[in-house]
């Protein structure tokens, strides 16, 4: 992959900033060249700081971050910067699937303008029940338009897949801890050996064994490796009015009957005819109204 630069600023070098830890920055240059950095005092003060992900001019001699230029857009969890691609990462089993945890990283991507890819890991350990329990849900993201592979980093499987998915990207793999985010990353590149992971039995969640946030060059990818979260709070720009707009599934229909629908209790509602005739589009619709009720307690807080 070509990563596209910043022109250098003479004396100064263009490069991205691939790893951010202990207050020392390692800055990938155009010319491969890796060098560890620290910043000048008003970059680290600064209200924005820096991240994983930056394009930044340093001085190569001094090792020093000396300008930061602007942003494409960040993700605030996991914090980085300038990526067009986000690999949504959940397992199929062990632990169970967080629907809402998902939804809410595609309403942070479309704000952000950046392509999601919806990956189900250990998909070799469904039973036949469970499969069924999944076929709605899978069936509903597939139909609302969302890229879905179903994987399996220890069997091999649709590996291939998500490769072609990330050629050509700045990609940055994002999800819960246990789902396998570094056990793909050693199945798509096994020069990593990233250290992976089990799922606690008693906890039925995973243990974190990623600590930082960094991004890895490869031919045709880039791809960042992140810690996992689980919780995830919609983006503070994002208002009760505007969520709609966030459900691709939602986009061409026809105007509901009242101007600001939110498409809840009104009468009259395109998007509630939608469901009505596309039931596959019901369990997402359903996270909608709870989503959208949280919008408008976050609101009324603000008023109080």
């Amino acid at each position: 992959m070509k990563l596209r630069f910043p022109k250098d600023k003479t004396p100064l070098k263009a490069g991205i900033i691939t790893r951010s830890l202990g207050g020392f920055y390692n800055v990938l240059l155009a010319d491969g060249t890796v060098c560890e950095c620290k910043p000048r005092g008003r970059l680290r003060l600064a209200e924005s700081g820096l991240l994983v992900g930056d394009f930044v001019q340093i001085d190569a001699e001094q090792a020093m971050i000396e300008e930061k230029e602007e942003r494409k857009c960040s993700f605030a969890r996991p914090k980085i910067a300038n990526v067009n691609q986000a690999v949504l990462i959940l397992a199929a089993r062990d632990p169970k699937p967080d629907w809402f945890l998902l939804d809410k990283l595609l309403i942070t991507c479309a704000f952000l303008q950046v392509r999601p890819v919806i990956c189900f890991n250990k998909w070799d350990i469904l039973t036949e029940k469970m499969n069924e329990e999944f076929k709605s849900e899978l069936a509903g993201y597939e139909q609302a338009g969302f890229c879905v592979l179903r994987l399996s980093a220890k069997e091999n499987i649709a590996i291939g897949e998500l490769m072609q998915e990330l050629k050509g990207h700045l990609s940055v793999f994002t999800g819960c801890s246990g789902v396998g985010k570094s056990s793909l990353l050693n199945a798509l590149f096994p020069v990593l050996e990233l250290p992976t992971g089990e799922v606690s039995k008693k906890l039925s969640r995973g243990r974190h064994t990623t600590r930082h946030v960094e991004i890895y060059l490869f031919d045709e990818a880039l791809v960042a490796d992140t810690p996992g979260f689980s919780l995830l709070e919609l983006l503070p720009d994002i208002k009760k009015e505007q969520l709609a707009a966030y459900y691709p599934e939602y986009r061409g229909l026809a105007l509901c009957r009242f101007d600001l629908c939110l498409h809840d209790r009104e009468r009259q509602c395109e998007v509630k005819a939608l469901i009505e005739r596309e039931p596959l589009l019901l369990p997402r619709y359903q996270r909608y109204i709870k989503l959208l009720s949280e919008l408008k307690e976050r609101e009324d807080d603000l008023y109080r």
